[in-house]
């Protein structure tokens, strides 16, 4: 897709108020979008979490769609702002385009001013991907100025809506279906002179430590590592059916934060997830190492990925992902 400007946006009538209520919003989206913390990439791939986000907040309370809307047009004139300050920085035609981007972001500033006292607020999903906000009937479409952007200004307003909102969390589905797989998984240890102790499942995953002491604990860090690698699998198939691009190349785990899950990253977007896998969020070797079988496991195949244990894992335990040996 070429990454041309959009030079004919909607034109919405113009309103007057107080800019006081959008103008926090404004700043926190402007930060994510200037300093580069979200990716751009084509609007190609579908943005998961932006849909997700959209199909909550629809179905929320006048006080959350508010928030939305606030959010989104903060980010949706800062975008036009940093573009026609490029604009505006070069000698060519596009300095054109930022003299006509001016009027129709003095509109969008009006419309903001005047959110707070709107009675009639609607978020509408279109079947393109993009979203429509309808304020006390003026429409105005959720779209970057350059079609490359479009899914980083997605980005900037999930962070920004998702810090003052509680995002719904795909997590608890995620690890009821992987505890009823597990119930139908086996395993066994294979012990031999010399060889450390290996432990197997029929799932393909094996688990082997240094030695033997403490084998207790050992098999059960074994089953919690094993179970965080298909709470991952199941995720990264849970967003490809949902039309998502897996861009292994790019994939990665960030531990988590306090009172968060840990982050798994799966395409050049910066586009995540969020699952509790405390086991190998901080051990990278692990989670890098799995990507071959990540990778079968979402086409359907059973491949066999050896996890070398490391000895600190046998005494790490996690309440909420501990599994009884």
């Amino acid at each position: 897709m070429s990454d041309r400007l959009n030079t004919s946006p909607p034109r919405p009538l113009r309103h007057r108020g107080s800019r006081s209520r959008w103008a926090y919003s404004a700043q926190l989206v402007l930060g994510l979008i200037s300093t580069g913390v979200v990716a751009a990439q084509s609007v190609d791939a579908v943005s998961s979490r932006y849909s997700r986000l959209l199909q909550q907040v629809m179905a929320s309370d006048s006080t959350t769609q508010r928030t939305f809307s606030e959010i989104a047009l903060a980010a949706v004139i800062n975008a036009n702002r940093v573009e026609m300050a490029r604009a505006n920085a070069t000698q060519d035609a596009t300095r054109r385009w930022a003299g006509g981007a001016a009027g129709y972001v003095a509109r969008l500033d009006a419309i903001a001013g005047g959110l707070e006292r709107a009675t009639d607020i609607q978020i509408i999903a279109q079947h393109h991907g993009t979203a429509l906000l309808v304020i006390d009937g003026q429409q105005v479409m959720i779209s970057a100025p350059r079609d490359s952007r479009q899914r980083h200004l997605e980005n900037a307003i999930v962070d920004t809506v998702c810090g003052q909102i509680d995002c719904a969390a795909p997590a608890a589905p995620l690890v009821e279906t992987i505890m009823a797989e597990e119930r139908d998984i086996t395993k066994e240890w294979a012990f031999g002179d010399n060889r450390p102790p290996l432990l197997s499942t029929s799932d393909g995953l094996h688990c082997v430590f240094e030695d033997a002491r403490h084998l207790r604990l050992k098999e059960a860090a074994c089953a919690g590592v094993m179970r965080d690698l298909r709470l991952v699998a199941e995720g990264v198939r849970a967003v490809a059916e949902r039309g998502a691009i897996i861009d292994w190349t790019t994939f990665g785990i960030t531990p988590s934060r306090a009172g968060e899950g840990s982050r798994v990253v799966y395409d050049r977007a910066g586009d995540y997830f969020q699952l509790d896998v405390p086991y190998i969020a901080s051990a990278e070797p692990i989670w890098r190492e799995a990507i071959p079988w990540l990778q079968a496991r979402l086409r359907g195949y059973v491949a066999n990925y050896v996890i070398k244990a490391p000895e600190k894992l046998a005494y790490f335990m996690s309440p909420a992902n501990a599994v009884p040996p």
